[in-house]
């Protein structure tokens, strides 16, 4: 299992991009302020899978089913810096009283959010939120930097425009909903940077 740099980007761009519009706010207005062009495309795929007889990343290929791992490490990577945040939309809104990371749940207007953020959070945490069932498609992440030390519980328009402004990668799930597709901005680091390809 890898993190893989995707050969045919253009391919990988229009994939995420197709994700991006059938998501909720934050989705759609990455989807319209991201330079797209300014960045690189990495997908989350065994070595043994030939990236040229991939036709497109729809639900549509069953991989290993061991790539949420090894994103969620990467995700976990990120948030060690404290000013860093990766964000999931859900797409079903609901009660999240009493939910174990009710504390990371966020909400705009009708919509609702989790953060993945805290060094406090394990491994373990940051699969067990990615992987909730209640986040249906389209599974969208959003990497962002200057986090505030404070998560907000209620989120505003301005709140969205900060995360975009300051958002260094967006991840969206591939293949059979255990991979995932990144775009990752150009000049900012990995947290991890054993790519491959």
């Amino acid at each position: 299992m890898a993190m893989r740099r995707i050969r045919n980007s253009e391919q990988g761009l229009n994939y995420l991009k197709e994700q991006l519009s059938e998501g909720m706010a934050l989705a759609r207005l990455a989807l319209r302020e991201v330079d797209f062009e300014k960045g690189e495309m990495y997908v989350w795929m065994p070595l043994s899978t030939d990236q040229d007889a991939i036709k497109d990343f729809q639900f549509s290929r069953r991989l290993s089913g061991d790539e949420d791992p090894e994103f969620c490490r990467f995700a976990w990577s990120f948030i060690q810096d404290p000013n860093c945040a990766v964000i999931l939309q859900d797409t079903i809104t609901w009660n999240t009283e009493g939910e174990r990371y009710e504390a990371l749940a966020a909400r705009y207007d009708d919509e609702l959010y989790w953060y993945i953020a805290g060094a406090d959070l394990s491994e373990v945490d940051v699969l067990n939120i990615t992987g909730m069932a209640i986040l249906p498609y389209p599974w969208v992440g959003v990497f962002y930097t200057d986090a505030p030390k404070d998560r907000k519980r209620e989120l505003t328009e301005n709140d969205l425009q900060d995360m975009v402004k300051s958002l260094v990668g967006i991840a969206v799930t591939a293949f059979d909903n255990c991979s995932y597709v990144l775009w990752w901005k150009a000049g900012c680091p990995l947290p991890i940077r054993d790519v491959k390809d």
